[in-house]
């Protein structure tokens, strides 16, 4: 055959790690996404507490005394709310106030949500492709795809040995 030869296209190794790579991606997206929905929940729940706690003057609680020890106390000044803004730097707050900032940082995990969401449909349409027509005959037999481009034809690569003397 002249010095051409057709293989598949790609290669099997290579193909194999991509998609043990996108089932790692896979699985860190659908982590944060599940992390990001409890942080939507908590700012929630939070936000509600804060709406609450202006209602009454006093509220009993039990106090931490350490980590292992709780003691009957109380919580005064149910409107005066201690805000952390990152770095360990906090700011008295309102109550109603420290609602605006928990609900601000509820939409900044939305969008966080949003765009994990949408990081999370593109992999797994590249997974899907990838069990489609993989690029490796070898992997679509374990993904259980067939090489074949748009007109259902197979797929190869056309590599063809250039010897000394010719030109490019």
């Amino acid at each position: 055959m002249s010095g051409k030869e057709t293989q598949p296209a790609g290669s099997s190794t290579s193909t194999t790690t991509y998609a043990k790579y996108l089932e790692h991606t896979t699985t860190t997206l659908k982590t944060a996404l599940a992390q990001y929905t409890e942080y939507k929940t908590e700012y929630q729940q939070l936000q509600q507490t804060l709406r609450d706690l202006p209602t009454e003057t006093e509220y009993e609680a039990m106090v931490p005394m350490g980590p292992l020890a709780f003691f009957p106390g109380s919580i005064i000044n149910t409107n005066e709310i201690l805000v952390l803004l990152g770095d360990n730097w906090f700011v008295e707050r309102s109550a109603a106030q420290a609602v605006e900032i928990a609900s601000r940082r509820e939409q900044f995990v939305d969008t966080k949500i949003t765009a994990t969401a949408q990081e999370l449909l593109e992999l797994e349409r590249r997974v899907e492709l990838l069990k489609l027509d993989p690029v490796s005959s070898d992997v679509g037999r374990e993904l259980g795809g067939d090489i074949t481009n748009e007109l259902g034809e197979k797929v190869v690569d056309i590599k063809e040995e250039i010897g000394e003397h010719e030109d490019v």
